[in-house]
């Protein structure tokens, strides 16, 4: 039989505001401790970013000291910041169909030919971190989340990017920048 000793609130909020410190402190990439959630199964934390699987870790519920625990977790993580970027892509990709589907009706009430508009293809690509300013660092030019770009073609569209807000997967460019942007495109 498992150990079953609870850890309380009050330990998980201060779990969830050292791994917020420490994720900003390694990464630059600023996180609210609402998007943190934990479950625990036997001795296993299992750590959830914006309710997708983080990382998990052996625990020893005996001894569950936020500070211990938060130095266990990104000890399990790994390479934080590339998980990070994955759990954010993986939001954006899964709110895409919708997103799309939304600018291509959107087109067609527009004019655009529901062939054209059909067509289209919506991706999201990394694209880097912003160049360097003089007197920066290469650690703080690479501080952050890269550039994550919505890049929509077709056959009548060459490739077009737009510049993704990744804290809104739901609408991660306007969709009147899209929309102007494909009919302009369609024009040529």
């Amino acid at each position: 039989m498992s150990k079953q000793k609870k850890i309380s609130k009050r330990d998980l909020g201060e779990l969830s505001e050292s791994l917020v410190r420490f994720i900003r402190d390694e990464t630059g990439i600023q996180l609210d401790e609402r998007n943190i959630s934990f479950e625990i199964e036997d001795a296993q934390l299992n750590v959830k970013l914006n309710g997708r699987h983080f990382c998990s870790a052996e625990i020893d519920l005996e001894e569950c000291e936020p500070s211990s625990l938060a130095d266990g977790i990104m000890e399990a993580a790994g390479d934080i910041k590339s998980k990070l970027v994955k759990i954010t892509t993986e939001e954006l990709e899964s709110a895409l169909p919708a997103f799309s589907d939304k600018i291509r009706s959107a087109l067609k009430d527009k004019g655009v030919s529901k062939e054209d508009a059909d067509a289209l293809i919506f991706s999201f690509e990394e694209g880097g971190h912003w160049p360097a300013i003089h007197g920066m660092t290469d650690a703080e030019v690479e501080s952050g989340y890269p550039d994550i770009f919505l890049e929509v073609e077709s056959p009548s569209v060459e490739r077009l990017s737009f510049k993704a807000n990744i804290y809104f997967p739901e609408e991660p460019v306007e969709p009147v920048e899209i929309i102007y942007g494909i009919m302009e495109a369609l024009k040529k």
